[in-house]
């Protein structure tokens, strides 16, 4: 399947869903615009989001999240300067994918096992990526608590990169979907294990991120 027929199925598909909302698709559009040679894997920085969906940045980061919670995006990695925006793998959750002839087949689709990444087969799985391997998510991280704010220390450090706390807080719930070493030690380069102030008693291990401290 040629990169230009894969986002052209998973564009229609898009489009057809009844379960996406007219925000959701629009940021599904962004994303599919920008997954060029490396599609199925595609990254927006929010900045960028935000200027060609005209979307407020509250807004853009809902639908975002509503659009990894219903199975279209699925964080795999890191990319752009500093490699703080999330990557996401675009797919087409299975009852799309059979209407548009994008399924495997056979049913046999690697799924997450664990939190830590590994895969093995299973039959009968709720989604199917649009490329020649499929793909399957969780029910994503636990958003954080609406009264989290960073603390100074994160805070400072997420100024110099040119964040705020919504991409904080983003990140700090993207970091929980992809707990593995690596990302752990970016994190902790970053900055410094630091999680900043949970209230209504959420600890961070509530996360899946252990305080190294």
């Amino acid at each position: 399947m040629t990169t230009a027929t894969a986002r052209q199925q998973w564009t229609d598909a898009v489009w057809e869903s009844d379960d996406l909302t007219p925000l959701e698709k629009l940021v599904s559009f962004a994303f599919g615009k920008y997954g060029g040679q490396s599609w199925p894997h595609s990254w927006v920085a929010t900045s960028e989001l935000i200027r060609i969906t005209g979307l407020s940045r509250d807004a853009a980061n809902r639908a975002i999240r509503g659009l990894k919670g219903k199975g279209w995006l699925i964080p795999d990695g890191k990319a752009g300067h500093r490699c703080l925006s999330v990557r996401y793998r675009l797919v087409i959750p299975n009852q799309y994918g059979r209407r548009n002839g994008t399924s495997t087949g056979d049913g046999t689709v690697p799924v997450r096992e664990t939190e830590q990444n590994h895969y093995r087969n299973h039959k009968g799985n709720h989604e199917v990526s649009i490329s020649v391997t499929s793909t399957a998510t969780d029910d994503g991280p636990t958003p954080l608590p609406a009264t989290w704010k960073p603390n100074l220390t994160n805070q400072r450090r997420a100024r110099d990169m040119g964040m705020d706390d919504d991409d904080l807080r983003t990140l700090i719930e993207d970091f929980h979907r992809l707990n593995d070493g690596e990302r752990r030690r970016d994190w902790q380069k970053a900055f410094g294990g630091l999680l900043g102030d949970i209230d209504e008693g959420v600890s961070p291990t509530t996360f899946g991120i252990e305080d190294p401290r």
